[in-house]
């Protein structure tokens, strides 16, 4: 499998107009290039920081068409309120469905310190989340 992606310097050196537009371009050739070889293809969208709200709303678009570091941003993005309206449910959720590895010490954290009944809101949300890309619920341990 090869993960596509923009390179530097992206679409960060462009006015905010121009890097979203740039940034919805680059990421519907990515979409059109993944779903026509779905084994053979991932993709890491490309966003304009420049437009925070816009950034996540592409995230938002990446993931949820299953695509999993896009999962993860957009769940940065919720814990932090970077773009959208803060939320640790949401932010929970979309790293969680992701089930990469790297998010997994900051998910423990958080399940520390959530509410049990958020937590457990959170986690259905990723259940349903992770099947955006065929995934199933790990194995609890």
């Amino acid at each position: 499998m090869h993960v596509l992606s923009l390179t530097s310097p992206g679409v960060q050196v462009f006015d905010a107009a121009t890097a979203v537009s740039f940034a919805k371009d680059c990421n519907d050739q990515l979409a059109a290039a993944i779903k026509k070889h779905p084994t053979r293809f991932a993709g890491l969208a490309a966003i304009a920081p420049q437009d925070p709200k816009e950034a996540a709303r592409l995230w938002k678009l990446a993931a949820g068409q299953g695509q999993p570091f896009a999962q993860v941003k957009l769940g940065a993005a919720y814990i932090k309120g970077k773009g959208v309206q803060s939320s640790i449910v949401e932010g929970y959720a979309w790293m969680a469905a992701s089930d990469v590895p790297d998010a997994q010490p900051l998910l423990r954290e958080m399940e520390k310190r959530m509410p049990a009944p958020l937590l457990e809101k959170a986690k259905r949300l990723a259940d349903e989340r992770r099947a955006l890309r065929g995934a199933k619920s790990p194995k609890k341990s």
